[in-house]
């Protein structure tokens, strides 16, 4: 809406840049009481991306079988996550494992790629299965 006295424009409900990034408005004006159109301008209104979304993972969980004598290193499995906010940094993604079990003694992942790896050498321990637990975030504010 527009305020007829001051030329104030304001929005009527929230903008969301990940549903339109760029608004145009054409405004005019009014002559008092005369005949004569007014004139007309064009506003562009550009939406800043507000970090408003977490990242969602795209990869199902499942159970992954390695050997127990895999080398260090060794790639476990790549998990992928996604933001749809609309700009860097609020849609770039990273990974961390969490929780404090021992699986984060033998196990590590990539910050940028979602890679989990083998972090040691896992005939040191008698368990067989390990619970691997990651957390996806974005680096917006």
């Amino acid at each position: 809406s527009i305020d007829r006295k001051t030329g104030m424009i304001r929005t009527l409900k929230p903008l969301d840049r990940e549903m339109t990034a760029r608004h145009e408005l054409t405004v005019g004006t009014e002559e008092n009481g005369e005949e004569k159109p007014g004139s007309t301008t064009t506003v562009e209104v550009l939406v800043d991306d507000k970090n408003d979304n977490a990242p969602i993972f795209t990869s199902v969980v499942r159970p992954v079988t390695i050997e127990g004598s895999s080398s260090i290193g060794t790639l476990v499995e790549t998990v992928t996550a996604v933001d749809s906010d609309a700009t860097a940094p609020n849609n770039r993604v990273r990974y961390k494992l969490v929780g404090r079990g021992k699986a984060s003694k033998y196990f590590h992942i990539e910050p940028d790629t979602g890679a989990v790896r083998v972090r040691d050498d896992l005939r040191k321990e008698t368990d067989s299965e390990y619970t691997v637990d990651v957390q996806a975030y974005d680096q917006g504010d």
